[in-house]
């Protein structure tokens, strides 16, 4: 994703499902071996994320790899974070997420969506095809999280 990205000295960065923020780290990566033996602007960061565990993980990898980056907690959805002034949404020169696998909001939030957020998906994908590469997923829950670990970089069940 961060190839495709590519991102430029200089852009701003967001991810409206953050996570632990791996994607942001990658794209910063990518973006540090490009312009290793050159003098540019840094990437400006920012991310959103509802778990709290999750923002948790996402503000210390922010801070391990020492980027320029505003994270905040809370619903992207219902209430995102990076918002002008006059209430109106920030813009951003790169997006880069992975869908809300985690959340299953119900039909009236994209029906009543204020932002009008979930019509890029629509509008950029059409209505079918949108269906098709964002299932709807069940939750999974806390207890299913703490009975998994990591092998050779997989997540998998305990036994």
């Amino acid at each position: 994703m961060a190839k495709i990205l590519d991102p430029q000295p200089g852009q701003s960065v967001y991810a409206p499902c953050v996570c632990s923020a791996g994607l942001l780290i990658k794209i910063q990566l990518y973006f540090k071996e490009k312009y290793k033996n050159k003098k540019v602007s840094d990437l400006k960061f920012y991310g959103q994320e509802i778990l709290h565990f999750s923002f948790a993980m996402a503000k210390m990898n922010i801070f391990i790899h020492d980027m320029d980056a505003e994270i905040a907690l809370g619903d992207t959805m219902n209430h995102p974070a990076f918002k002008k002034e006059d209430g109106s949404l920030m813009k951003f020169d790169l997006v880069a997420t992975n869908p809300m696998w985690n959340q299953d909001f119900p039909q009236y939030v994209y029906e009543n969506d204020p932002f009008r957020l979930s019509s890029f998906i629509i509008c950029r994908l059409g209505m079918d095809t949108a269906h098709k590469y964002f299932p709807k997923r069940k939750r999974k829950s806390s207890s299913n999280f703490r009975h998994r670990k990591r092998v050779k970089g997989k997540w998998s069940r305990r036994k």
